[in-house]
């Protein structure tokens, strides 16, 4: 028996006996049907779980580059026909799995160990339905957990010290003019993590530069001032 002929034997049913309770029941079972027939491709929730440590990627002080992984769950009421769910956001590569692989029903899916940037940050995720025309939804979710903190340590000068500083040197200009007057000394910096790129200089009464690449040692003679 079809189900609208089902739906017709009770109707008949419930109008002969004049049974209000029996015609409440069947209108609630003809509500029911007609949702679970039409059920939306609506996305719910946006959650993270399964959240690893940082990782800095191999390039120690570099934190541009850290990053961590987590499962992500959305789940949804129905997908639709065709086409993919996807996210995107703070996951360092958009992931997306092709609906027509799920099972028949699945109200949700987890992408595993997806990878982010760690910067210490609320996780935002955007999942989408895309590729069918008739389910275009989508939910931003901007607080799907938190990113653990970069694990790049910082690039510190923790100490700068004088030594051998010699006497005045007049220039050769004697007759009381100060203005050239210099003399020299020695200066030494004290760091620690160094970037990978750029120079370390000195300003002040006295410059200097030296590129990081000619950076050895943590405790290094740098300047002569003059």
């Amino acid at each position: 028996m079809g189900v609208f002929t089902l739906f017709n034997y009770f109707f008949k049913v419930a109008l002969q006996k004049s049974n209000l309770r029996f015609f409440s029941l069947l209108l609630l079972m003809l509500i029911g049907f007609t949702q679970a027939a039409v059920a939306q491709c609506d996305i719910t929730s946006v959650s993270t779980s399964m959240i690893s440590a940082c990782n800095d990627n191999g390039t120690t002080p570099d934190a541009s580059d850290d990053f961590f992984t987590a499962d992500v769950t959305i789940l949804f009421q129905a997908t639709p026909a065709s086409g993919f769910l996807q996210i995107t956001g703070d996951n360092t590569v958009v992931q997306s799995v092709d609906v027509t692989t799920l099972p028949s029903g699945a109200t949700s899916y987890t992408f595993p160990a997806v990878s982010f940037t760690a910067d210490g940050t609320p996780i935002s995720i955007t999942a989408s339905f895309i590729g069918d025309p008739t389910c275009t939804f989508s939910l931003a979710e901007p607080s799907a957990g938190l990113a653990p903190a970069s694990c790049s340590p910082d690039c510190v000068v923790s100490n700068i010290t004088v030594s051998d500083i010699t006497s005045c040197n007049n220039g050769g200009t004697q007759g009381g003019d100060p203005s050239d007057d210099t003399f020299t000394a020695d200066v030494t910096v004290t760091f620690s993590n160094p970037p990978s790129a750029g120079t370390l200089a000195l300003t002040g009464d006295g410059t200097n530069t030296v590129g990081v690449g000619h950076l050895t040692l943590l405790l290094l003679t740098l300047f002569k001032i003059y």
